[in-house]
């Protein structure tokens, strides 16, 4: 019932971002050409607050560095910590993408939105990623047993008897490295699927950890070429600003020599690259956000509730 009261203050609907069931899709096949849009909708969300993410993006790096650092000490267990904190503090350049987009606001606090929101479903995600990189390294090793058990072997009666053991054709040892390289990368590809969308899907769509994991892999492989087209323009993106970077310090060099100038323009140009790959990070981390919105139609499923005030 509406209120006559005169004297009653303006009334107005509030647009609530929340995660949760129901503001997630299924994941959809994107035409190829989305990949580049994902790029376009991503720079429309960094481009009004580069500085801000460009911080943001800095402190996640410090505190992972930080974290790294700290559990560098712990024997074995310490190498998987950051793993198990990163979907924690990653989950914040995500909403703060959402955010963004949703209410064209950037707040820096909502970097640490995960640890005020499904902390223990995204601590579950670090846990799982955890075990997706046991079973990786796992297979790694079986691979390279059976890639190169004859040379170990080979280098083991070597030890005992120089003489008798048989010297490995270097041509073929090559062909071999090269092989499990590819090999690899073939293994590397399914595990980088399974933990793509991963967090998101944990956060936006409360899934479960481990079923997020094979759902973002089936996103990934019914999009294949759509993602294929995304990475290869994230590449080359890379490869004109590197060309483009060595460019100017061949310059600058070339020109001015080794002088105190020359320093300083050095010093100003490292400055100036930071600040663009904390800004790339930062687009990189929003192309992830947009991929995920259209892909599983987050848009579609509005995440937004209104709330009367």
């Amino acid at each position: 019932m509406e209120s006559n009261n005169p004297y009653q203050g303006p009334s107005a609907d509030v647009l609530v971002t929340q995660a949760g069931s129901g503001t997630v899709g299924q994941a959809q096949k994107r035409p190829v050409g989305n990949g580049g849009v994902w790029w376009a909708q991503a720079w429309q969300i960094v481009r009004q607050n580069k500085l801000m993410w460009a911080l943001a993006t800095f402190v996640f790096l410090l505190i992972f560095m930080a974290i790294g650092l700290i559990t560098a000490f712990i024997p074995f267990i310490g190498t998987f910590i950051p793993t198990l904190f990163a979907p924690v503090f990653v989950v914040g350049l995500y909403f703060i993408a959402h955010r963004v987009r949703e209410q064209n606001t950037f707040s820096f606090g909502d970097l640490f939105v995960g640890f005020s929101n499904q902390t223990g479903p995204l601590f579950m995600a670090g846990l799982a990623q955890i075990v997706a990189m046991l079973v990786f390294f796992v297979l790694i090793g079986i691979l390279g047993a059976l890639f190169f058990g004859s040379e170990l072997m080979m280098m083991f009666s070597s030890f005992a008897d120089p003489y008798a053991a048989p010297m490995m054709n270097p041509a073929f040892g090559i062909a071999k490295m090269i092989l499990f390289g590819l090999v690899s990368l073939l293994l590397i590809i399914p595990y980088m699927a399974a933990i793509w969308f991963q967090v998101p899907l944990v956060f936006f769509g409360q899934r479960n950890a481990f079923a997020a994991m094979v759902e973002s892999f089936t996103a990934v492989f019914r999009n294949f070429l759509a993602m294929l087209w995304y990475g290869i323009i994230g590449f080359l993106i890379f490869l004109v600003l590197g060309i483009a970077a060595a460019i100017i310090v061949g310059v600058i060099t070339g020109v001015l020599g080794q002088g105190v100038i020359s320093g300083i323009l050095m010093f100003v140009f490292g400055v100036v690259m930071l600040l663009v790959m904390l800004v790339l990070m930062a687009l990189y981390s929003a192309t992830i956000y947009c991929s995920f919105r259209d892909i599983f139609e987050l848009g579609e499923a509005a995440p937004r509730q209104p709330a009367s005030v």
